[in-house]
């Protein structure tokens, strides 16, 4: 469920950026004028769930050795 929410919240923040007016601070213009920064956070999630398995299951093996 939380998963949920925040990828719906992060595609929207991340597409309404695109229809916003252009920005005078120059890190926010290459992020709105950039076409793969909307693609970031739904790319690092799966591999965030990998890395918490691995650490669950690194937990494990060193507790029953």
């Amino acid at each position: 469920m939380v998963c949920e929410f925040s990828s719906i919240k992060w595609r929207r923040v991340l597409f309404t950026s695109m229809l916003l007016p252009p920005f005078d601070n120059p890190i926010l213009a290459a992020i709105q004028n950039d076409r793969y920064y909307c693609f970031l956070v739904p790319l690092t999630l799966p591999i965030l769930v990998v890395a918490i398995y691995f650490h669950w299951l690194s937990m494990k093996i060193f507790k029953h050795a």
